[in-house]
């Protein structure tokens, strides 16, 4: 039944939305004298912003053909031709300069060649002269309004999809430009909300011309920035500033990958039924995915010759007759065993078993899904908060939000379900069915009401936390080890151990924020991908010196008496072999410790053999159906112990046990 499996990857398709977002990004960087003064690190600034476009570059080169990055200076001199078209064959034709405003790198895919170019402006000031020219000093006019326009062309020219990002960063140490010229300022900011109705997202990345400069936001670029009405607050993640250190603090907020919290569908929640009409009382949510667990992406057939990706086809052949089979068809059919019996079953009872779960009728006649099968959410029932173990939380939960364009009146019906929910401490139990095609999940929801701060910004949205309740396969049942009752001086002792090594081993204060700790295993992968991406012999990424969850070997030997302490009093390291690594260039003490409890442990295991039942226990074990919760491990064990067959899958040994019996 594995090619039947594709409508579980459906049902999970909000992953794949968030995986495969279209990013644009423009670095729209101030090309003026300001610009090419150094930082306290003697650091160009204008070099910083280019180090800074080459990091997401290279992140995102590995990112498929749906990011695309282009590079524009404004503040320059108008040229003939384009020095970088010369310079770089790789780089796409249409680069120009016009009107101040001049394109160093178009908007498209990153490629390696562009990549070395980039990095060859980067490291030389000849070659970076040579493709940004400044406009003269004595000129005061900013060309930000053509340059923002520009930049909007590039957008509108690429084919827009509903996934698209499309993201300007604007990069500058002049927090006043053409302040002499209010009028071009209004012309500026007019733009500027142009772009933000096309669906252009702004953001400001300042830096400051000297130590006793200080760029001020709210001179011009607040008012640049923000549009439609929303409120000041809520700029912090669209301004960025590098100070007079450059943005070396923020190249981690740049490797990070941007998952937008973008809606992955309206559904409508039933919340009961009028008994006059029998019509269901609803309202429209939008459907919200803030939180995904980062993993490594899928990976792709390619064909060894041309390197390109294997489109894979599955086809169905009769063995004797050769001839090709419909997948929908009844003829094509696999099994399920239920008490030791095959049941026959193809892909359109599976369908009508998943409409069945999802409250519609029986599938259609072509393996698909019932048209009256319910989707969205129904009431079922309210319970306590109270009633609810945290641990059931399996998941990442879903956001719902209220919609009132789809049914009129959803907020108000929502806001006062929130309030009466909150004040009473109820959960929503609530039968959840994502698509047709998907079989119905128990849900709750946990009501969340508006937070505001002190100056009326919104904290949180008011809305639900849909959480999906796992089922009783889902749940391990892990048997904890017997517990060893400890005195409350020991307890305290332990804790004020633990306490003192914490403190030993203090975090970079660069991480106190749990989105900048990157996981090393993904970093790890990613950097390979890099290097091979653009045909380096090293990986950007090192452990040792990327790693912020590691200590350093400093703060290891400042923390030894710390970890000896917190060793003493926890009894670590008394019953196991000391790794190899710490014992070098010594021979191995001459203590039994270890071997003795390895020893007993063996023994242990020996006098208590997994999978010995006698055949009375396993008929018992068949008839409750408890033979189902053995693990695979234990099945075998059972196999061998009987004399028969102790290979295949879960199925296949309970199969095996009851065919050893019949």
């Amino acid at each position: 039944m594995s090619s039947w499996d594709q409508d579980a990857v459906v049902e999970n398709g909000e992953e794949d939305e968030m995986r495969t977002l279209n990013d644009r990004i423009i670095f729209l960087i101030d090309g003026r004298f300001p610009m090419f003064q150094r930082n306290s690190k003697n650091e160009c600034h204008i070099v910083n912003c280019l180090s800074l476009a080459l990091a997401v570059m290279k992140t995102k080169i590995i990112s498929g053909e749906n990011c695309s990055v282009g590079i524009n200076f404004f503040g320059v001199r108008d040229v003939e031709g384009s020095a970088v078209e010369s310079a770089t064959s790789a780089i796409p034709e249409g680069s120009w300069s016009s009107g101040g405003v001049s394109t160093l790198i178009p908007l498209s895919p990153p490629s390696a060649a562009s990549i070395r170019n980039l990095q060859a402006i980067v490291d030389s000031s000849e070659e970076l002269l040579r493709h940004v020219k400044p406009q003269s000093r004595s000129s005061t006019h900013c060309p930000l309004k053509q340059a923002l326009w520009t930049c909007s062309q590039y957008f509108s020219s690429k084919d827009s999809k509903a996934n698209e990002l499309k993201r300007i960063w604007i990069f500058t140490n002049d927090d006043r430009p053409n302040a002499a010229n209010p009028a071009e300022q209004s012309a500026t900011i007019t733009v500027a909300r142009d772009c933000a109705q096309a669906g252009i997202e702004l953001s400001l990345w300042h830096l400051n011309q000297s130590s006793e400069h200080q760029f001020d936001p709210t001179a011009f670029y607040t008012k640049l920035l923000v549009v439609n009405g929303e409120a000041e607050g809520g700029l912090e993640e669209r301004m960025l500033g590098g100070g007079y250190d450059g943005f070396d603090q923020l190249m981690a907020s740049v490797r990070r990958k941007q998952h937008r919290k973008r809606r992955l569908q309206s559904a409508t929640f039933s919340l009961s039924t009028n008994p006059v009409t029998g019509e269901d009382v609803r309202v429209a949510l939008e459907v919200y995915k803030t939180v995904r667990a980062a993993g490594k992406p899928a990976h792709t057939w390619l064909y060894s010759r041309t390197n390109e990706p294997v489109k894979v086809v599955s086809k169905y052949f009769d063995s004797t007759t050769g001839a090709v089979l419909a997948v929908n068809s009844s003829e094509v059919s696999t099994y399920i065993d239920v008490g030791g019996n095959r049941v026959p079953i193809n892909k359109a009872d599976v369908a009508a078993v998943k409409s069945s779960f999802s409250g519609g009728g029986l599938a259609s006649s072509d393996g698909g899904a019932a048209k009256d099968s319910f989707v969205g959410l129904k009431l079922l029932a309210f319970i306590p908060q109270c009633s609810l173990p945290r641990d059931l939380n399996t998941d990442e939960p879903y956001f719902l939000f209220p919609n009132d364009k789809d049914i009129a009146g959803s907020s108000q019906l929502v806001e006062c379900l929130l309030r009466d929910m909150s004040s009473k401490k109820l959960l929503a139990v609530v039968r959840f069915s994502r698509l047709a095609s998907s079989p119905a999940k128990l849900a709750v929801l946990l009501p969340q009401l508006e937070q505001l701060d002190e100056d009326g910004a919104q904290l949180a949205p008011a809305g639900f936390h849909l959480m999906v309740l796992p089922f009783a396969e889902d749940i391990r049942s892990c048997p904890l080890p017997a517990k060893v009752a400890h005195s409350d001086e020991e307890m305290e002792g332990a804790i004020e151990a633990a306490d003192a090594l914490i403190n030993a081993l203090p975090m970079d204060p660069s991480t106190v924020y749990h989105k900048d700790i990157e996981s090393p295993a993904l970093q790890q992968f990613y950097s390979i991908l890099e290097a091979v991406a653009l045909n380096e012999n090293t990986q950007r990424w090192n452990s040792e010196q990327h790693d912020k969850m590691r200590p350093s070997q400093e703060q290891l030997a400042g923390a030894a008496d710390a970890l000896e302490a917190f060793k003493a009093v926890v009894q670590l390291g008394e019953s196991e072999e000391a790794p190899a690594s710490s014992a070098r260039g010594t021979k191995r003490g001459a203590s039994a410790a270890a071997p003795k409890a390895k020893k007993a442990k063996v023994e242990e295991k020996a006098a208590s053999p997994e999978g010995e039942f006698t055949k009375e226990e396993l008929a018992a074990k068949i008839k409750d159906g408890s033979i189902s919760k053995l693990t695979v491990n234990q099945l075998k064990s059972m196999c061998r112990s009987f004399g028969v067959s102790a290979t295949g899958v879960k199925a296949v040994l309970i199969n095996t046990l009851m065919q050893y019996l019949a």
